[in-house]
């Protein structure tokens, strides 16, 4: 339908996104050659230090067999967890972080990383900017470490005392309300892509597609990763029943209810998308210039480059514009937990918090009013 330009603002980033605006190093997979084993998250590791990386021999059929690299383990475990695909890739950029550091630091056997260890690895990540990890992407790396030693324990590849990461403690962070968007600033993000004048089809298209993105991250409260595995068949749906079906969280399902200006625009988008191959999770319901599924690099850069385009001095992500629809119904005065389900929290306290309860006495009222007391 359009010609795929060379070099264009859609393609890959060389790193990935964290939450907070951070950004982490990921390590490109290299083929691994025959009866090799434990290279895929190794890629940039010295051959002679990743052919020595032995953790553990583990057992099939009750006899013992050959050596296994830590990166099998790290596999095994990320093909034990039921997680979402981004989530899982999550975990395994995390843990190429972890591996990396174990190889270029010589660290060949789980008895040699110590407590200390660990703690000094993480207090040593750095961007690719060259600052410091936040508390909250230390503790991510931290959980993907202690599962992955759990797992390892699990496996008796090592005994539950030999666990270093065990008493390593996650870091407190402050609990600060989250940024989002006043309903002006909502308009003018708009505003910056419906006063674009297209000059070509693919203008159009694009015009399009990021109206219908915007609309529905602000009018639906999805978190990046449910918009980019929405699927044609999923919306279609959605148009006969009037709910959003979302795989969330822990592989959670749950559904929403999207605005009518997220259904007008995203309607009108799927008027000018162009015919995309289906890939193995499904037709992919927004699509690149490549035509391929959106990424979640691509939204990012999407949202960023309009918000700076758009003069808001805020640091906007997708993630800013879900705490957006969250802190908006529950303003005007909705539920706050029926606000908890529709947004797949676990706890009313993060709902709160995306609310910016602290500032709210009304909604701080409004809560107040239907508890109940139990002595």
């Amino acid at each position: 339908m359009f010609a795929q330009g060379r070099g264009g603002r859609e393609g890959p980033l060389p790193h990935s996104s964290l939450a907070g605006g951070e950004t982490r190093p990921t390590f490109e997979p290299e083929a691994s050659p025959a009866g090799s084993r434990g290279t895929t998250l190794l890629a940039r590791a010295p051959k002679r230090r990743r052919e020595g990386l032995v953790w553990g021999r583990v057992e099939r059929g009750g006899e013992e067999v050959q050596d296994v690299a830590l990166a099998d383990h790290v596999e095994r475990y990320l093909g034990s967890l039921r997680l979402s695909a981004a989530t899982r890739e999550e975990y395994r950029r995390d843990l190429g972080l972890f591996l990396h550091w174990a190889v270029t630091t010589g660290r060949s056997d789980p008895e040699d990383i110590t407590r200390a260890d660990i703690e000094e690895f993480l207090s040593g990540l750095v961007r690719k900017d060259g600052r410091r990890y936040s508390a909250a992407g230390r503790n991510r790396v931290l959980a993907a470490i202690k599962g992955l030693y759990k797992f390892m324990v699990g496996a008796r590849v090592i005994s539950d005392g030999e666990n270093p990461a065990a008493h390593v403690s996650t870091q407190k962070r402050p609990r600060r309300s989250p940024v989002f968007l006043e309903l002006d600033e909502g308009s003018r993000l708009i505003l910056e892509v419906w006063k674009r004048e297209p000059a070509t089809e693919f203008e159009s298209f694009r015009k399009a597609r990021d109206m219908a993105l915007l609309t529905l991250l602000l009018g639906s409260g999805l978190r990046i990763s449910e918009l980019v595995s929405l699927n044609l068949d999923t919306w279609r749906e959605a148009m006969m029943n009037g709910w959003l079906s979302v795989v969330g969280k822990g592989d959670k399902e749950r559904i929403v209810p999207p605005s009518d200006e997220a259904v007008e625009y995203v309607q009108a988008y799927l008027k000018v998308r162009p015919e995309v191959p289906a890939d193995p999770d499904g037709e992919p319901l927004f699509v690149s210039r490549n035509k391929g599924r959106l990424s979640h690099v691509q939204i990012q850069r999407i949202v960023r480059g309009l918000a700076q385009s758009a003069g808001l001095d805020k640091k906007i992500t997708p993630h800013k514009l879900r705490a957006t629809w969250v802190t908006q119904l529950l303003i005007s005065g909705a539920n706050p937990r029926e606000v908890q389900k529709l947004a797949g929290h676990e706890s009313l306290d993060t709902t709160m918090l995306y609310a910016g309860v602290r500032d709210n006495e009304e909604l701080k009222r409004h809560v107040k009013k239907h508890q109940v007391r139990y002595l």
